[in-house]
């Protein structure tokens, strides 16, 4: 029978609020048909920290949920949103990637006030558009399932509890689904989940919930079936595509049992419909590098399973032998034909000379199945990796999705990952789980995409770096998705853009990067449209328009020359003005004084060709006087007033008038 395991810890302290969990199944047989061939799982490819097929994010860690361990990973994704859960918190990100919500306790969620919680699921039902979630109450002795208020899982939720006769507490509660009804499952004890480590298993217990009602938020109507150690640690199927009918997983003794849910409350009913005869093994622990400390893999029971268009695929751990004679822990994954009653899949997921486990699973809109698990070996510390099966047959190279940088210092590593569809992006998967980075435990949330997808593109704040006269140095940020991907950026004076940089490559190896391009031969003071677009075989992405408008500065003026043809009454006065690329004017002022007082006419200069001389002939002056005189050249940038120059117009010549000539003395007049 299942055994509880000890409450777990918190570091260093006593636990405030301890988790608990139960491993080890009942000795009990059961026959049944053949078991489908098995088909052994590659190694994953050498790691890096973000997967060629994937956009991956940082989930909750030790150090966020304030040092209680371990996680028990889940996630769910759908309305754009995708949330993370582990065993106190939980966080959610945007369809992005982006986090919308940092870090949350559960207890606010659920309304549990200073209750202990454990084992949370979490899902995102398409027929319903809506998230649901269950959790164990330790401290009530009850299970909580809750639905959120709106596809927001931000917003309100509605809770109810359930509990089951003849059970003081139950454990690991899962939740799946048909088109009517929520269905939760889990491990029975007779006496109260605080007294669990001396408890009696009692056998699973099943319920079915009304969707409707729980939609409603008013009293909803379930039915269970249980305690039965028949239906030992039960999973119920989420349903990826219409059905009924409910699935419920089970590997119970030497089988892998399925039951049927059919009808809805109150009026539903559970049979037993296929019974796979390859019982899964209770596997041995998990070698790590860097200590001789095992890693946990519990027992066998499975942990993950959905059904979709008549095939139940269910994911647990088990042990198998590898080529080199050794036992491990094997992550295990079967498909089982719910209307033939036959299992199609048998497959276990091998790492050379190590250990996998607690797989999650979930396909694509196409069919495609994503796995993932975590896995370590003497040379690896704990790690996540995914694999992908394609139609069934074929399975892909598998691929690190976050690699380990240090041993777990504790035996405990949780119980499952989670796996997720979000409805609006059928092509894919997202996935959640554990590794052991330099704050102890950490997760990770990928999104694993199963076909090539258009490369994502932001923008860094600010988005441009630097801005001049006739430049700027633009900046964004290229996802390639999977795919190697070029970018480029275009730019213009409207929306239309017109002109673009050279193309450059964004490969997938590398994921999200910044990019930059410096741009020039642009016009002063002058407004510009641009955008990011990046293309690969997933098809291409033009970023949102961005703007920015470059610098500009008023004209600049000089004098390389004094007054030229300075005569009594006039001179031609000149200067240098640069319009700094926008057209300006530019006129004199003048005068007698140091006021000036008189003006040219304003004269028009284009932005083009760069500093020109200008001059102007000034009449009408008066000679012998100093004149002062200065350039002002203006355009919308502003204007500047050169400095003042005088020049002194020549004098008015002198005439010399003839010296008269001396008038003739008289002649004497003759006496007579």
């Amino acid at each position: 029978m299942p055994v509880p395991e000890a409450l777990l810890v918190r570091a260093a302290q006593a636990p405030d609020r301890p988790e608990l969990e139960s491993k080890a199944r009942p000795p009990v047989g059961e026959t049944g048909s053949a078991p489908a061939p098995t088909a052994d799982v590659a190694s994953p490819a050498p790691a890096r920290v973000d997967a060629d097929t994937a956009s991956v994010f940082d989930g909750l860690t030790f150090t966020d949920v304030g040092g209680h361990y371990p996680p028990d990973v889940t996630v769910a994704a759908g309305g754009g949103y995708v949330v993370e859960m582990t065993n106190t918190s939980r966080r959610i990100f945007s369809a992005g990637g982006a986090v919308l919500e940092s870090v949350t306790g559960l207890a606010q969620l659920f309304n549990t006030g200073g209750d202990r919680l454990s084992d949370p699921k979490v899902m995102f039902d398409a027929a319903s558009g809506r998230f649901y979630a269950s959790i164990m109450d330790v401290t009530q002795d009850f299970v909580l399932l809750a639905v959120s208020t709106s596809s927001d899982p931000r917003q309100g939720w509605y809770r109810w509890t359930l509990t089951a006769p003849g059970v003081g507490c139950v454990d690991q509660p899962k939740i799946g689904s048909t088109d009517a009804t929520i269905v939760v499952g889990g491990n029975g004890y007779g006496q109260s989940c605080t007294s669990l480590s001396s408890s009696s298993y009692v056998g699973g217990v099943i319920w079915s919930v009304s969707k409707q009602q729980m939609l409603a938020g008013g009293t909803v109507q379930w039915q269970s079936w249980g305690p039965d150690p028949i239906y030992d640690s039960p999973v119920p199927a989420q349903a990826m595509s219409a059905t009924a009918a409910g699935y419920v997983a089970s590997s119970y003794a030497t089988a892998v049992r399925v039951f049927t849910i059919s009808g809805t409350p109150p009026s539903g009913t559970l049979t037993s419909s296929y019974a796979f005869t390859s019982r899964f093994d209770d596997p041995p622990l998990a070698v790590q590098a860097g200590s001789a400390q095992a890693v946990e893999t519990n027992d066998a029971r499975l942990l993950d399973a959905y059904w979709e268009n008549g095939n139940l695929w269910v994911a647990g751990n088990s042990a198998c032998t590898h080529s080199d004679g050794v036992t491990y822990s094997c992550a295990r994954i079967v498909e089982i034909n719910t209307a033939m009653s036959t299992a199609t899949v048998d497959t276990t997921i091998q790492q050379p000379g190590g250990s996998t486990y607690f797989p999650a699973l979930r396909a694509d809109g196409s069919g495609t199945v994503v796995v993932v698990y975590g896995l370590s070996s003497g040379s690896l510390y704990p790690s996540l990796a995914a694999v992908t099966l394609v139609g069934g047959t074929t399975w892909s190279q598998p691929q690190f999705v976050q690699t380990g940088t240090q041993a777990l210092a504790q035996s405990r590593y949780g119980d499952y990952f989670g796996a997720a569809r979000d409805p609006t992006t059928p092509n894919t998967v997202w996935i959640a789980g554990e590794y052991v980075g330099g704050t102890g435990w950490q997760s990770s949330v990928a999104a694993w995409h199963t076909a090539a997808v258009a490369p994502g593109i932001d923008y860094p704040s600010p988005a441009v770096a630097s801005i001049g006269l006739n430049g700027a140095t633009l900046q964004g940020s290229v996802d390639p998705r999977g795919s190697d991907s070029t970018y480029w950026f275009e730019y213009g004076s409207t929306t239309s853009y017109g002109q673009a940089t050279a193309h450059a490559s964004a490969t997938a190896a590398a994921g999200r990067q910044q990019v930059s391009s410096a741009i020039t031969g642009l016009a002063p003071g002058t407004t510009y449209h641009w955008h990011v677009v990046a293309t690969n075989a997933g098809g291409t992405t033009a970023g949102a328009d961005q703007t920015f408008t470059t610098t500009m500065v008023a004209p600049a003026v000089s004098y390389p020359s004094g007054a030229s043809g300075v005569t009594q009454t006039g001179a031609t006065v000149s200067a240098l003005v640069d319009p700094q690329g926008i057209d300006s004017s530019y006129h004199f002022e003048f005068g007698s004084t140091q006021s000036l007082g008189q003006s040219t006419a304003e004269t028009q200069l284009a932005a083009a060709g760069g500093a020109k001389s200008v001059s102007t002939a000034l009449a009408g002056l008066l000679p012998s006087t100093t004149y002062y005189y200065r350039v002002v050249a203006q355009s919308r940038a502003g204007t500047t007033t050169g400095a003042t120059q005088s020049f002194t117009t020549l004098a008015k010549p002198v005439v010399s008038k003839p010296k008269p000539k001396p008038k003739p003395k008289p002649k004497p007049k003759k006496k007579g």
